[in-house]
């Protein structure tokens, strides 16, 4: 082939053509290659900024008590137990005196106007067999099965003791009787002050 011949210039051409279409791949795909890597380096970047933040966060949102703050709570827990719980209870014992009280106070004054009525009607003062039949209402509790109080808030009569269970378990009495209503032999009924099983009146 001639040096400089058409055909000899086309080769050449196309072969610098070649080159630069080779050589603008290669450009383009470093730089692109480039800018993916810098893009992946700012996300790696930016995730772990982000990562780091929000284990700080974490770290600040589970810091949890320390022994000397938890001792300290414990211990201001136990006072106010030691000093709260004493305390309800005997309000809690006081209230339930009291509505005993209510009671034996209410069964008194109907003892006393039963008796009346006996007097006025047989000529001679009689409290009933049942305490809480001279009531005209019976306490809420009352249940009647003339047994001794098994139930928190019952109240009932066995016949010789009223009696009446607490709402921790522990049963109160009174010891009850009506007195001798013979003719000749009559005896005033008697109501005692409350007792413990553990106590009995003399």
């Amino acid at each position: 082939m001639p040096l400089y011949s058409p055909n000899y210039f086309s080769m050449i051409k196309l072969c610098l053509f070649v080159f630069i279409y080779i050589f603008s791949i290669n450009r383009i795909c470093g730089t692109a290659f480039a800018l993916v890597m810098v893009h992946e380096d700012s996300q790696t970047k930016r995730k772990s900024k982000i990562n780091n933040t929000m284990l700080k966060t974490n770290k600040k949102i589970n810091k949890g008590f320390t022994l000397i703050e938890l001792i300290m709570v414990t211990i201001i827990l136990g006072i106010l137990a030691a000093v709260a719980i004493p305390r309800y209870v005997a309000t809690v014992t006081r209230a339930e005196q009291s509505a005993e009280d209510a009671v034996i106070s209410n069964i008194k004054s109907g003892l006393e106007t039963f008796a009346t009525e006996q007097l006025m009607e047989h000529g001679r003062r009689m409290w009933p067999g049942n305490p809480f039949h001279a009531l005209e209402t019976t306490p809420d509790g009352f249940s009647g099965d003339s047994s001794i109080a098994n139930e928190d808030g019952e109240w009932d009569f066995n016949g010789e003791q009223i009696s009446h269970m607490r709402g921790d378990n522990s049963v109160y009495h009174w010891h009850y009787s009506r007195g001798n209503t013979g003719t000749g032999t009559e005896t005033s009924g008697s109501l005692s002050v409350r007792y413990d099983s553990n106590d009995y009146p003399d």
